[in-house]
């Protein structure tokens, strides 16, 4: 048995806490880690949420494949377990909540307005954006635009399409640019991606501060998405996450500062500019 395939037939039992991570670390620990210590060690990403393509950046990354996916146990997806995991985490259902498959979540319409996004297979509603959200996030738009259609890139840019960010999982990103050739086999499905945009922006909301700062900060480094920006109009500051071997390193711009960008160098704004697209008058 080859490495990868050794790192994939430890999934199963490492998501039970029966074994360790090739560091020999478990699940229950993981769970118990503040947000400084997730801060530091961030090759437990690719464990708490596995991918079906290798990692670019992490060798001892597993991968999901169709053995793991069947060797999970039905009551581990289904109905409440007393294993330590889903003590730690919180994450005890009742057997008549509801688990979405990707492509259920794809189709579901619950005959209303209502946008969801898909979490472990958990669909969570989310709430109507405000006036200034929507504007920031219509300015950051067509900001990229004018600078893709400057450079003739063969890009496209999307405000509230979908993301796939794992098995089970597909969050609705404000912003994000992706290549045309993404999209291209797509076009007539639901509009979500299913690989790493170029860039991803969130805007922060009151409800959304644990989301942006920290789950979804999580979800797009193990999707290797390269630059992910968080719109905090609540802080008053923007900061620009770049993905490093694997890791995002963070910086956050403020005031007059101008934004730093990999993707789109030669932007000039600075956050006063962002953040006062969201006024009106």
């Amino acid at each position: 048995m080859n490495h990868q395939k050794q790192l994939t037939a430890m999934l199963v039992p490492f998501y039970l806490g029966e074994q360790q991570d090739s560091e020999g670390r478990t699940i229950q620990e993981m769970w118990t880690w503040n947000f400084e210590e997730l801060e530091c060690a961030h090759d437990y990403i690719q464990w708490l949420f596995p991918l079906p393509e290798q990692s670019a950046f992490n060798p001892d990354a597993p991968i999901v494949d169709e053995s793991v996916i069947q060797a999970i146990p039905h009551d581990f997806l289904n109905t409440t377990s007393k294993k330590p995991l889903f003590k730690s985490c919180a994450m005890t259902q009742t057997t008549t909540e509801r688990l979405y498959s990707f492509e259920e979540y794809l189709a579901y319409n619950d005959g209303t307005d209502s946008r969801y996004e898909l979490v472990d297979g958990k669909l969570e509603r989310m709430n109507p954006p405000t006036f200034r959200h929507l504007l920031l996030a219509k300015f950051l738009e067509q900001t990229f635009d004018t600078e893709i259609n400057r450079l003739s890139l063969p890009w496209l840019c999307f405000r509230e399409a979908g993301v796939r960010t794992g098995w089970r999982k597909s969050r609705l990103p404000d912003v994000y640019v992706v290549t045309a050739e993404q999209v291209m086999e797509f076009l007539d499905e639901s509009a979500v991606c299913q690989s790493a945009p170029i860039l991803v922006v969130e805007v922060v909301s009151p409800d959304s501060v644990k989301r942006d700062y920290r789950y979804k900060r999580s979800e797009y480094a193990a999707l290797e998405i390269p630059e992910y920006w968080i719109v905090d109009p609540i802080e008053s500051k923007i900061t620009i996450l770049l993905l490093s071997e694997g890791l995002y390193e963070e910086k956050e711009f403020s005031g007059s500062q101008q934004i730093v960008s990999v993707t789109f160098p030669d932007i000039a704004l600075t956050v006063e500019q962002v953040l006062s697209a969201g006024n009106v008058g």
